[in-house]
Formats: C-alpha cells, sequence, structure tokens
C-alpha cells in the first residue's frame, strides 16, 4: 500500500477529492437518481458514494437530496463510510435508554464506543435529532484520527479549524455550522473525507505506537493513490513504452518506474487521451487480485502546461533557455529533491505515431524549428519538468476538386481517419503550418501564415533577406524550409511577397502578373543603379497613389521632385515617362507646368471653375490632386472645390483632359509646395504620447518617443531628430522618423456609424477594411474598443487616402452646468473638446419632477462646445434639462435660486 507522501496538505485533500469527481463521467456503472440532476452541486458526491456502498437511496430512482440528515442516520453513514460494511448489526450496547430503532443501534454503538459520537446525555443519544454541520465536522475529524482530549474544551471552533485543514468543507462554505445538513450536505462532507488526511496508530514490534498517514480510499477501501505520466494512447507513444494501444486504453507509468494500462474513460478526464501525453496525473487506482488489472477509481491533473516556440542553446550547451526559463535537457530526472538545474525531460513527435526522446541540449536546439512546444509544470512552481515538441513543417495548402489534400499525401479528409483538424479554417491555396502524421493518417493545420506587403527587395544574403523597412530570417531547416531554396525565388531590385511567421520567411507568394493602366507618380529621389538578374535596374521613391513606396524602373535620369506617368509589368518593373517625354500625355491630353513667381491661391471664381497658367479647369470623379508640403504628402481624389494655396517658387504640374469648349477637366495636378483645404494626408500620422529619452545611431542623436500611429492604430516607439510637443500629431517620413510637421487632426465626437463609416461633429468620414479604434490608458497603454462602444465618446484620428485607419477614444461626453447670477445665464460645459458642427434641440424640461414647456427656452450651441440659455424669470428649483445633440439624448440637473424679471 503507497503512502500519500507529499500529497498530505489540505490543497492535496481537495485535489484527491476532485479526482474521484472525474470518475463519476465516464463511469458506465455510476448510481444516479432521478432527483439528483447533474447540474446539481453535490451530484459528483452522491454518486461516487452510492458506488462504494456508503450512501443509499431512499427508493432505486429516488435520493431525496433536500431531506434531513438524523443524528442515528450519520452514525450508520460513518460505519459505512469508515469500515467498507453496510451493517454493524442490532445490538445496543451503550447505556442510551432512546434507541429505538434496530437498524442503527449496532452502529451507535460502534461510533460511540469510538469515541466519534457522544450522547446528548449518559443516557440520551437523541436519534432523531438533526446534524448540525459543525457536529459532522467534529466526528468526521474524530474518525479520521485528527483529534485529542484538549480539542473538546474548545468545541467546536477547535474541531471546526480542523475540518478547515482537512479539506472537510469543500463544497460547504456558504452552509452555517449551527444549520442541520441534508442528504446531499452530508454527502458532501463523507465525500471529502474520503480523500483527507486518516491517522491510523498501529503498535510496532518494540511496542511503541506508530502514526502511519494515509487515507479512507487506501486503508479502508484498499484504493491505491500515485502518480502517473501518461506514455502512450491510441495514437501515440513515448519512449520505452514503444508501440500506441488500442481501443480507448492509455499507458500510465508510475513514479516507481512501473506502468499499468487502462481505459481512459475510467480516469474521468475531459477531451481526447491525446491531450494528457506527457501530463503528470494523480491516480486512485485498484488492482484486481485475480486479473491483476488495474481499476481507476478516478485521475486529476493538478499541474499546469504553457506553449512555446524557440530554444536557444547557451554557449557551452550547458543549458537551453525555453519560454525564458533555463533548462538542462536530461533522460531521467534526478532522485534528489532538488538539483542546482532545471532538469527537463522532453519528447518529440515524429510522423509514425512514435514521441523519440531527446537527451541532450544541443540536439533539442538543433531539433526545433517552427515548433509548438509544450511545456508540462507538475507543481506549479513555474518550472516545467517535461516537454513536448511538434515540430510544424510550412507549406502553401492545396485542395483538389475531389478533395485531395496535398500536405497529407493526397488523402481525402475522410481518409485522414486519425482526424483532420483545421481550427484556424485554412482554405485553398493558403499558406500554412501544419503537422501531418501517416502512421495514424491525422493532419493538424496549426497556423495560417502571413502574407507581407509587396516590398522591393534591397538586400539578399545566405541567411537573410531585406524588402521594405524590415530584414528577415530566411527559411527553417527543421521545418522543411531552407534558405536555398527560398533564395532562388528572390532577386535585389524587384518586389516580393512572403509568407512569414513572425520575422522567418517560410515561402515566398507568387501571385498571378497583371499590368497597371497608365497613371502619374512624384518622384522623391534620384534613380540609384542595381544590377540584378544580369539587368541594370534603378530605385527610385515615389509617391504612388499618395503612398511612398520604393519602386523598381529602367528609366535611369529619374529626377527628385518630377513628375512621371507610369505604368507596371508583370514583374513590378515600372515604365516611366518625363514632363518632356512624348509619351507624358495621351489622346486627348494636354500638360502645363509653371514655376510660382510669389505665393498665390488657386479658387473657384465665379464660373465655379479654376484657372492656372491661362487654362480655366474643373475638377470630376477620376481627378487626381497631390501637393507636398514639407515632407508631407497631401493627396485628394474626385471632386474638388476647395482652395489650393502655391508657395513661392514652388513648381505646378498639372494635365488636362482636352474637354470641348474653354474650360478643360483636370486629370493630375502636382503642386511641389503648398497646402489643400481639407486635404487628405497620405502620410503616416502618429500622436506623441511621451518622451522617453535619447539614442546616438550613425552619428546622430535621436529623441524616443511613444506613439500612436494612426496608420497602424497600435502603440509604438519611434525616433525624431526633433523636440515635439507631446499631445500633438506629427507625420512620419518613409523611413520612419518622427517629423517636426504637425498635422491637423479630426477631434469630436461619435453620434452615428454604419459598417463603413462614422459620424463626428456632424461630418461623416470614411472606415478602412482594418479599422481600428482604441483607448490610450495612463500607463500609455492601448486597449481595442468596438466600433459601437465609440458612440457618445471624443474621439481624435486623422484622414489618410481618404480614410479613416484607426482612432484613439477618450471619454463619454457629458454636460456640467453652471448659473451665472449676474447674466441670468445658464451654461452647459462639455467635458471633451471638439464638440461643433452639431445642432442642439431641447426636448424636455422638469422643475422638481414637474415637466414645464420646452420651448419657453432657447438653447444655444457655441463654438467653443458649451451651450447656454438665458433665464427671464423662474421660480427657483431643482431643473433637469434634456436635449439632443447630433442625434443622442443627454441630461443635465441644476440647482436655480429664483430669477425675478429684468427692470
Amino acid at each position: 500500500m503507497n503512502t500519500l507522501k507529499k500529497f498530505i496538505t489540505r490543497t492535496s485533500s481537495l485535489m484527491l477529492a476532485a479526482i474521484v469527481a472525474a470518475s463519476m463521467v465516464a463511469g458506465a456503472s455510476a448510481k444516479s437518481y432521478n432527483d439528483v440532476p447533474t447540474e446539481n452541486a453535490y451530484h459528483e458526491q452522491i454518486d461516487l458514494l452510492s458506488d462504494i456502498g456508503v450512501i443509499v437511496g431512499t427508493s432505486e430512482n429516488e435520493f431525496s437530496p433536500e431531506n434531513d440528515v438524523t443524528r442515528e442516520q450519520m452514525a450508520l453513514l460513518l460505519f459505512r463510510l469508515m469500515l467498507a460494511k453496510q451493517s454493524a448489526g442490532g445490538t445496543n450496547s451503550t447505556a442510551f435508554t432512546d434507541l429505538y430503532d434496530d437498524t442503527y443501534s449496532g452502529a451507535i454503538s460502534w461510533a460511540n464506543a469510538a469515541g466519534y459520537i457522544i450522547g446528548t446525555s449518559d443516557t440520551t443519544f437523541e436519534p432523531v435529532g438533526g446534524i448540525t454541520l459543525r457536529d459532522a465536522m467534529t466526528m468526521a475529524v474524530r474518525a479520521l484520527g485528527q483529534s485529542n482530549p484538549n480539542m473538546d474544551k474548545g468545541y467546536p471552533w477547535t474541531y471546526i479549524d480542523a475540518a478547515v485543514k482537512l479539506g472537510l468543507d469543500r463544497g460547504l462554505e456558504d452552509v452555517a455550522y449551527t444549520a442541520t445538513l441534508t442528504r446531499a450536505q452530508t454527502a458532501a462532507i463523507l465525500y471529502n473525507a474520503f480523500t483527507a488526511e486518516y491517522l491510523v496508530g498501529k503498535t510496532a514490534s518494540n511496542g511503541a505506537t506508530i502514526i502511519e498517514r494515509t487515507t479512507i480510499a487506501e486503508y479502508v477501501f484498499g484504493y491505491e493513490i500515485d502518480e502517473a505520466v501518461v506514455m502512450a494512447t491510441n495514437d501515440f507513444a513515448a519512449g520505452k513504452h514503444g508501440n500506441v494501444i488500442k481501443d480507448g486504453y492509455v499507458t500510465l507509468e508510475l513514479e516507481n518506474g512501473k506502468s499499468m494500462t487502462v481505459k481512459f474513460e475510467q480516469t474521468g478526464l475531459d477531451g481526447s487521451a491525446n491531450e494528457w501525453l506527457g501530463k503528470k496525473l494523480t491516480v486512485i487506482y485498484k488492482i484486481d487480485d485475480k486479473t491483476k488489472l488495474a481499476n481507476v477509481l478516478g485521475a486529476s491533473y493538478t499541474g499546469s502546461h504553457k506553449s512555446a516556440d524557440s530554444v536557444t542553446l547557451s554557449s557551452d550547451s550547458k543549458n537551453v533557455t525555453i519560454g525564458g526559463v533555463k533548462y538542462n535537457v536530461v533522460e531521467k530526472l534526478s532522485d534528489s529533491i532538488s538539483t542546482n538545474q532545471n532538469e527537463l525531460i522532453v519528447f518529440a513527435y515524429t510522423n509514425d505515431g512514435i514521441l523519440a526522446q531527446i537527451k541532450t541540449n544541443a540536439a533539442l536546439a538543433a531539433s526545433v524549428g517552427i515548433g509548438d512546444i509544450t511545456l508540462i509544470d507538475d507543481n506549479g512552481d513555474g518550472i516545467a519538468e517535461r516537454a513536448l515538441v511538434k515540430n510544424l513543417t510550412a507549406g502553401r495548402l492545396s485542395i483538389s476538386s475531389d478533395g485531395k489534400i496535398n500536405i497529407a499525401e493526397n488523402l481525402t479528409a475522410e481518409k485522414l481517419t486519425g482526424g483532420f483538424v483545421n481550427t484556424v479554417k485554412a482554405e485553398n491555396g493558403d499558406y500554412v503550418l501544419y503537422y501531418y502524421n501517416k502512421g495514424n493518417a491525422s493532419l493538424e493545420i496549426a497556423q495560417k501564415l502571413e502574407l507581407t506587403e509587396s516590398a522591393l527587395v534591397t538586400r539578399l544574403t545566405d541567411t537573410s533577406v531585406s524588402a521594405g523597412d524590415k530584414t528577415y530570417v530566411l527559411g527553417s531547416a527543421a521545418s522543411g524550409v531552407t534558405a536555398d531554396s527560398l533564395r532562388a525565388s528572390i532577386a535585389v531590385g524587384t518586389k516580393a511577397v512572403f509568407a512569414v511567421k513572425g520575422d522567418i520567411v517560410l515561402a515566398v507568394y507568387n501571385p498571378a502578373n497583371t499590368a497597371s493602366t497608365s497613371t502619374f507618380l512624384v518622384a522623391t529621389t534620384n534613380a540609384v543603379p542595381v544590377y540584378t538578374e544580369g539587368a541594370l535596374r534603378y530605385i527610385v521613391t515615389a509617391n504612388v497613389g499618395g503612398k511612398t513606396v520604393d519602386i523598381v524602373t529602367s528609366s535611369y535620369n529619374v529626377t527628385a521632385g518630377g513628375v512621371y506617368r507610369y505604368t507596371v509589368d508583370g514583374n513590378g518593373i515600372y515604365t516611366l515617362a518625363a514632363e518632356d517625354s512624348a509619351s507624358f500625355t495621351q489622346s486627348g491630353e494636354f500638360a502645363s507646368s509653371a514655376t510660382a513667381n510669389g505665393a498665390f491661391t488657386l479658387s473657384r471664381g465665379t464660373g465655379a471653375f479654376y484657372t492656372f497658367n491661362g487654362t480655366k479647369f474643373v475638377t470630376d470623379a477620376n481627378t487626381v490632386i497631390v501637393v507636398k508640403n514639407g515632407s508631407e504628402f497631401l493627396y485628394k481624389t474626385g471632386v474638388y472645390t476647395s482652395e489650393i494655396s502655391v508657395s513661392d517658387g514652388a513648381k505646378v504640374t498639372a494635365v488636362y483632359e482636352n474637354s470641348v469648349g474653354d474650360v478643360e477637366t483636370l486629370r493630375f495636378l502636382y503642386v511641389s509646395n503648398g497646402s489643400l483645404t481639407g486635404s487628405e494626408s497620405t502620410a503616416a500620422n502618429a500622436k506623441i504620447l511621451s518622451f522617453t529619452g535619447t539614442q546616438l545611431d550613425n552619428g546622430k542623436v535621436y529623441r524616443i518617443y511613444e506613439t500612436f500611429n494612426f496608420a497602424t492604430g497600435k502603440r509604438a516607439t519611434a525616433l525624431s531628430l526633433s523636440t515635439l510637443d507631446i499631445g500633438s500629431v506629427c507625420a512620419i517620413d518613409s523611413n520612419g522618423f518622427i517629423t517636426n510637421i504637425t498635422v491637423s487632426s479630426v477631434t469630436g465626437v461619435v453620434t452615428g456609424f454604419t459598417s463603413s463609416t462614422v459620424t463626428v461633429g456632424g461630418n461623416v468620414y470614411r472606415l478602412s477594411s482594418g479599422f481600428s479604434a482604441s483607448t490610450i490608458g495612463s500607463d500609455l497603454s492601448a486597449a481595442s474598443v468596438k466600433l459601437s462602444d465609440t458612440v457618445n465618446r471624443s474621439v481624435q484620428f486623422t484622414v489618410i487616402g481618404g480614410e479613416v485607419k484607426s482612432m484613439i477614444v477618450g471619454e463619454v461626453l457629458s454636460f456640467s452646468a453652471a448659473f451665472n447670477k449676474d447674466t441670468n445665464v445658464i451654461t452647459f460645459t462639455p467635458n471633451v473638446s471638439g464638440i461643433h458642427g452639431d445642432s442642439v434641440s431641447l426636448v424636455k424640461v422638469t422643475r422638481d419632477g414637474t415637466e414645464l414647456p420646452a420651448s419657453d427656452w432657447n438653447m444655444t450651441l457655441n463654438e467653443n462646445g458649451t451651450m447656454t440659455t438665458s433665464v427671464y424669470w423662474i421660480q427657483g428649483g431643482s431643473y433637469s434639462f434634456t436635449f439632443t445633440l447630433g442625434g443622442v439624448s443627454y441630461t443635465t440637473v441644476i440647482t436655480l435660486p429664483d430669477v425675478t424679471p429684468a427692470e
């Protein structure tokens, strides 16, 4: 018989009580009653005690859980629990003269002789009196050998304290100590006693008394309690256990190195057996004397597990770091209580159902690619004892018309008899990370890989690639993707899209080649030559469609500030035509350009058209206007009717469609230095949240700021050469640095929204497909907010390329009211700024609960966001003003004095 060893604590007794609860989940033989449904709080306790014969129903199918328990019934229940017998007979060997039912006399005599239950006097027992929680606790503590004579002096609190320490109150925390227990509640305390610490006194050969620490489950009912690790299922087997087993069984390896095979359903554990591989369970079981097979009463998992995806090997190979903790990979855990290192046993999934043990730090580091590492912590101290490594393979999912899956050896979902898990909902054509086990024909798609935006490849080495403003690691050999295989599909000077896991490129995406239509761009740098794929090409940074990007062209004479017509071929190569080229305009078009001699403004005259360089023009839905303002590009598409400011010395280039008559239609306009009224910035913008320090880089001292990037909707750290005002919104240049160019932002209160728009200050703004809204906490943390939760709250955002990509959400709008007795004016002041452009309507006024005509009051919305109403004569009292602003209702209460008419 095993002893409890380290299990004997209050926590362990609670945990062991949970084990037997688990055994009720799947046991086909479990007793059940019609009046004890599964949602009953004591369902598991009643079922267990019925199964082991401690408690029986009031009829075959009824338990009567709400009936009170009497003192004589408690004696019999305690007898059955402590001796595993049904009856003690009908003989009364006590001095009690009020025992009337022989059914209980033997049990009362036994309990009284043992000192577990005493009478209400020397000659009375009060057998039909109710049993209270405190008396039940006292009886159980005594029966478990946890009492001493001194405790009687402090009754009942000495016994209550001992009962709580033993965990006997589990599930009874809300029951008063003086309350009479029901049959269901009594089942709970007996159930808790079943696995609580039981002290048994034994006499040694020398006559001394030895105390054995055990449990009723072990000592009385013959169950053993042990720790065991799940080492084999129907699909997988680890270490020496060799092959998988069949028919719903699992193999459990005990601490003594022995193993037993049991039905998984007997454990009562949730989920599939595979989910419990490598996890240490506490198991209550009994070995059949004849068959030598284990019968499991239940199992419980009290450890924890977490995932990691990378392993770092130390320079001396003496440890590995996983999930921020250093470990030493060993073949077997040390027998000593503690070592100087965190020892770790590791098994790795193969593709044939066998979990191969990894025995050294170096072997683990070498074998992990894009892996799912499960760290299993038995003791709950944050340090794992075992780990399971499941390396994932990268590939592109292809499902044929007849359902064959390429990454599963062309098996269909129906033929994946071991299961097809696709919780990430990957579809045909997606790049994925997956685990395929051909041994049991199972496929698990663990993750869909992210596709990067198309970016220019500027650097390529043996192990890395740089594209856009990011550098990526090329491949993961352990995941089946080598750097060599990727490099064959990448070339410097071309654009590429990658399928990535974090900063690791696992595939090069090749979409169908398409050519773009002809339109215009503005170069912001000169052409830089690159030699790639046997051809000399050039890289240019340009503003294309409102965005600053790097492009590859075959044109060598591109200069910063120039306007070019362009087309793009299927390989992403731009063909450029300069202003002086015959290809700059097409049939039906003409161009005009000039350099401003002094600042001027283009505005519509009385004829509703603009005039530039002698040409009258209007805009239409296809018009594109780009104005450079410092390092920021202002961009406008469609009909434009506001002013265009042109600075002194700015170059203006216009392309017109030659319309009938003397007014032309503007196709494209570029101003090298100016501004637009109501323009939309195409640059990324950020709100400056805080200054955190400085950084020296390439001989320049940068200031470090915490920002909220309106283009990404995320908080980020960014650098600037300038000193910026906290709270201001500034433009970000193409290199990711914050400029000192402040950008006007929209502030106001949200009064409405649709799936694609938001209304602020009476204006409707278009939302991008990836729109996000966030609050910024006092610690500068950003938390996501639903669009529906922004109504009636203050917001701040910028319009980028005609759309709102993200916004900062502030306080809920409310108004405070104040009365000026000198002017007889009530002023309603909002708690947030940006209240303008909306109409206000007063809909209800009450005084001390009595409604007054709202038409007698005249409320106006002022430019600064306040609202005012003048008072000429009123009776004093508590006034409530309800008004609508932008369609949203607000109520403000103010106490006013008597106001007499002005003389």
